[in-house]
C-alpha cells in the first residue's frame, strides 16, 4: 500500500521528488514539470516543439525521465506534433492544369462556340456592312489566327449559337442568302455599323 501511494503521488506530482538540478538542466527540468502540469490540448506550438526537440531527457533527473517519455507518448499519440508541423510548413501549391489560351479554337469550342467557314464570314460581312473588327466588337464573333507548317496564316471564325448572326448563317446554309426579314442588332434589316439598310 505504501509503495502504491508513493507511486500515485509521483505520477500526480512528478516534480515533487525531483532533485535540484543546476543551470540549464534546472531550467529544462522546470520546463518539463510545467508541461506535465498542462493538459496536452492546451500546449502551444512553441511548447510542444521545445518539449519534443530541445529537451534532452538524459539531462533530466531520473524521477522526471519516465514522466517525460510518458507525456511525449501522449503528445505524439494525440498527433499534436503533426498538427503544429502542418501549420508551420507551407502547403505545397498544386500546379494548375495548363489551360489553352482563350483565343484558341480548342478553347472556343469547349466554351460552346460554333465554327463558320470563311465564305460564311465573308457573306456576313457583306450583308451586315461590318468589318471584322466591328463584328468582333458588336457580336460574339471570335477570330483565331493559326500558323501552318509552312508558316502560312489561316483565319478561323467562331460564333455563339445564340447569336442572331449564327441563326442567319444557319439560314445561309439552307440557301437563304440575304438578311432581309431577319432581326439583327435590334432593328429590322439595318446595319449596326452603318445605320443604313
Amino acid at each position: 500500500m505504501m509503495i502504491q501511494a508513493l507511486l500515485t503521488v509521483f505520477f500526480l506530482f512528478p516534480g515533487a521528488y525531483a532533485q535540484a538540478p543546476q543551470g540549464q538542466d534546472a531550467e529544462a527540468a522546470a520546463f518539463v514539470q510545467q508541461i506535465l502540469r498542462t493538459p496536452p490540448q492546451k500546449l502551444s506550438q512553441a511548447q510542444v516543439s521545445r518539449f519534443l526537440y530541445r529537451v534532452q531527457p538524459a539531462a533530466l533527473p531520473p524521477e522526471l525521465q519516465q514522466a517525460y517519455f510518458q507525456r511525449r507518448d501522449v503528445i505524439m499519440g494525440a498527433g499534436l506534433h503533426r498538427k503544429f508541423q502542418a501549420e508551420e510548413e507551407p502547403q505545397a501549391k498544386k500546379k494548375p492544369k495548363p489551360q489553352p489560351p482563350a483565343n484558341t479554337a480548342k478553347a472556343l469550342l469547349a466554351a460552346g462556340y460554333e465554327e463558320i467557314d470563311s465564305a460564311e464570314f465573308g457573306w456576313l460581312s457583306r450583308e451586315t456592312k461590318c468589318t471584322q473588327a466591328q463584328l468582333e466588337e458588336h457580336t460574339t464573333l471570335k477570330v483565331v489566327v493559326e500558323l501552318g507548317k509552312d508558316k502560312k496564316k489561316t483565319l478561323r471564325y467562331f460564333l455563339q449559337p445564340k447569336d442572331p448572326l449564327f441563326a442567319a448563317v444557319a439560314n445561309y446554309r439552307k440557301g437563304h442568302k440575304d438578311l432581309r426579314g431577319t432581326r439583327l442588332f435590334g432593328t429590322k434589316s439595318s446595319s449596326l455599323c452603318t445605320g443604313k439598310p
